[in-house]
């Protein structure tokens, strides 16, 4: 194309070197101005047209962002200089010297050719834009630090005006809807990136500023929403990409210590928990989204993200709880429960135990409503985090027995419950938290009276090691403390599991015991129990020791 331009304007200049006359100058001039007028309507009239169908099909939004290209400004400015050149020629003709009118031909024939030139890479470029791949590579030069700033804010202050993303989000909901799988995930890919760039360019943004809001928008709101298409359309693949381009969104976050976007991208993703439906071929996908949850959370704690981490840790649990209450027998089954209740939520507080952050103990009221919502007093981000894994460790087991009570059928692995909240227990003693470390213990005892007085055959292989694991001062005291009512660990399992938002309002909604009408109550239960502490036993608590049991303990 370069090669017919040189020849065309030395072929122009040449001819221009001999002066035509003027009827001749004229023809030529008005030749020009009729020939690239039609071309410049009707090729621009075809790629109004292509551009329409492109935006009707991804996004309305596209005709805009074509418009605004520069190729396309160019390409308009070189036509419109081209034939004002022309009809200047017209008008001057007769009027001045031949060497001018040899200038203003030349000139008129070399921007015509320019203006070919021009026209066919706008088109070839359009065409170009017009497949997926290529609408997409377009919205990605679009998506520079600058610009997203820049459209962030606007977006701020204006309501009318699209997030900087919504395009973008368009383009992808389109390509599922159309099962274009390729182009779909080359969509999600170009997403993470982008967003990632973004937080990466501001670091800690503010709450509520522009660039919090943005990510807010994407990683709260739409990109689940994209998981949950690609769950309507049936290609699974395309869900699970959408929750990898979360984790990758996530992992930039954890990098700039960014608290309010972790918890914005696991609010998405930890909400999809219990809003997916509950059929076997969904369960891979809520599989994927509660394993790239539990490792941001661990992420962020092992970095000492601590508020990202907490907020996330508590949502998570809640979202989990409420996904096993809705569930019905004849609902596809999912492991990865027992996984958040036995690796991953008692890892966390022995993440916080080899850290070398200093943590606080609590009074077992205060670490029961560890939260830093405006109803409760503030904590310091690595209690709230301890906090929030005991809270989300109870509702968790609290709709796993309810589950079973009114179903018949085990959605989690007992024995693997017991050894989770055994492991939290030792985490907890090593820190020196006692008063949490009561609660937690106490918590466990609990457990261990619904299972054995419960009614139905429920919790077979629940053993509560912390009997045996606790150390003595912990244990006597937990034990007392019940007897005498200065401990309730009862609160948060008997409160039904995915009630009020446990963040804005910690330790509030319905509370319904598990057991009802026992024959004992939980007290009269611990008055009857014989504990061994760190190998020693000690009877009913308040009764003397025995020689045998000074001598080295008695198995019961």
């Amino acid at each position: 194309m370069e090669s017919a331009y040189l020849n065309t304007t030395i072929g122009i200049a040449i001819f221009s070197s001999h002066t035509p006359n003027q009827q001749t100058a004229r023809s030529i001039l008005s030749t020009l101005v009729r020939v690239q007028a039609g071309i410049f309507a009707i090729v621009f009239s075809i790629v109004i047209l292509g551009v329409r169908l492109s935006a009707s099909r991804y996004s309305p939004r596209l005709a805009k962002s074509f418009s605004s290209d520069s190729t396309y400004r160019v390409t308009v400015g070189v036509f419109a200089f081209s034939i004002a050149i022309d009809i200047f020629g017209l008008f001057v003709v007769g009027a001045v010297s031949d060497a001018t009118l040899r200038v203003v031909l030349a000139s008129s024939g070399i921007l015509a050719a320019g203006s070919f030139v021009s026209l066919y890479g706008f088109v070839n470029q359009i065409l170009e834009r017009t497949t997926p791949e290529g609408i997409l590579s377009h919205i990605e030069d679009k998506l520079t630090p600058k610009s997203m700033l820049e459209e962030a804010e606007l977006s701020a202050d204006d309501a009318a005006h699209p997030d900087p993303f919504q395009t973008l989000i368009s383009v992808i909901n389109s390509t599922i809807e159309e099962h274009d799988r390729a182009s779909s995930a080359l969509g999600l890919s170009i997403f993470g990136d982008r967003v990632s760039a973004l937080i990466k360019q501001n670091g800690k943004a503010e709450e509520d500023s522009p660039v919090d809001q943005t990510i807010e928008y994407v990683c709260k709101d739409q990109l689940p929403l994209i998981l949950e298409q690609a769950v309507n359309e049936e290609l699974t693949e395309t869900a699970i990409q959408s929750t990898e381009t979360a984790g990758t969104i996530g992992e930039a976050a954890i990098k700039e210590d960014s608290n309010r976007a972790v918890e914005h991208v696991v609010r998405g993703q930890a909400g999809l928990i219990d809003n997916l439906p509950y059929e076997t071929n969904v369960e891979r996908v809520r599989t994927e989204v509660i394993e790239t949850s539990q490792e941001l959370v661990s992420a962020a704690a092992e970095n000492q993200v601590y508020t990202g981490s907490a907020v996330s840790a508590r949502f998570l649990g809640w979202t989990a709880a409420s996904s096993i209450m809705k569930r019905d027998i004849e609902d596809g089954r999912n492991q990865s429960y027992t996984s958040l209740l036995i690796r991953h939520f008692p890892s966390l507080i022995s993440t916080v135990a080899e850290s070398d952050m200093e943590v606080n103990d609590l009074t077992y009221h205060q670490w029961l409503r560890a939260q830093n919502s405006e109803h409760v007093e503030p904590v310091t981000p690595v209690e709230q985090l301890i906090g929030s894994v005991y809270g989300s460790m109870a509702e968790l087991t609290s709709a796993a027995i309810r589950y079973e009570l009114k179903t018949g059928q085990q959605i989690v692995r007992w024995e693997s419950v017991a050894s989770g909240w055994s492991s939290g227990l030792d985490s907890l003693t090593q820190m020196n938290l006692d008063e949490m470390a009561q609660l937690w213990f106490g918590t466990t005892l609990y457990l261990e009276y619904i299972a054995r007085e419960s009614s139905s055959d429920i919790m077979s292989g629940f053993d509560s090691y912390g009997r045996h694991r606790v150390t003595r001062d912990i244990g006597e005291e937990t034990v007392e403390k019940i007897q005498d009512g200065r401990l309730d660990p009862t609160a948060r399992i008997d409160f039904i599991p995915g009630g009020v938002d446990p963040i804005k309002h910690p330790l509030t909604g319905h509370k319904t015991p598990i057991l009802q009408d026992p024959d004992r109550t939980f007290t009269e239960w611990i008055n009857t129990q014989p504990f061994i502490f760190r190998g020693r036993r000690f009877g009913r608590v308040g009764e003397p020791p025995t020689d045998e049991d000074l001598d080295g303990g008695v198995n019961q």
